[in-house]
Order: structure tokens, then sequence, then C-alpha cells
């Protein structure tokens, strides 16, 4: 090594030798902290995703519901006859009561022949 190097290699050393030994308790609970973040992140995702999919099943079933409703509605309002009712049959006629009192003549002269 050249010796301009060698102090710079010296202060690197200084540098990365008490950072690289750390303690292994520490270690250990850094990577149990990292640990339950992550899980408590997951737990998090994995409880808005039950929620998103309670939301979606709940408004599917309520789509559903109305749908049918409204299918149920529309079949009442149709007019579901096949054929209209037969109108009432009149009753016989009453006595028949000429309001003219007055003779007719016959229409043609030789019809007076005929009646007799």
């Amino acid at each position: 090594m050249n010796r301009a190097a060698f102090p710079f290699c010296l202060l690197l050393l200084s540098i990365l030798l008490p950072t690289g030994c750390e303690d292994h308790a520490t270690r250990e609970a850094q990577a149990a902290a990292l640990l339950k973040t992550r899980l408590e992140e997951r737990i998090d995702m994995g409880r808005l995703q039950r929620i998103e999919d309670c939301n979606k099943r709940l408004l599917d079933s309520a789509m559903y519901l109305v749908d049918s409703i409204r299918v149920l509605e529309a079949q009442w309002a149709l007019d579901t006859m096949i054929r209209p009712f037969k109108p009432v049959k009149p009753g016989p006629p009453g006595p028949g009561i000429s309001l003219d009192s007055l003779k007719l003549k016959p229409l043609l002269p030789d019809s007076i022949r005929r009646q007799e």
C-alpha cells in the first residue's frame, strides 16, 4: 500500500468497525420490531380486505333484493288478463207501446189487398 492510502484506510476502518460490531441483542430487537410492524401492516390489510368483501356482498344482496322487488312491481302493473270479460247480456225487451196513435197509410196501393 502506498503511504497516502494508509490514513484513508485507518479512517475507514475506524468508522466501519463500531457500526459492524453491534450487539446481538440490539439486532434481534430491531428484527423483532420490524417483524411486528410488518405483521401489524398485514393484519390491517387483511381487516380492510374483509371489510371490503363484506361491503361488496352486502351491496350485491341488496341489489338482488331491490331488483326482485322492482320486477314484482312491474309484473303487478301489467294487465295480465288473457281476454276481457264478456259484457252482461241485456234482458228481454218489455212490452212495445207505441207512442204514435196515428194509423199509417199504406205505401203502395196494392198492399191493402195483400193484407186481406
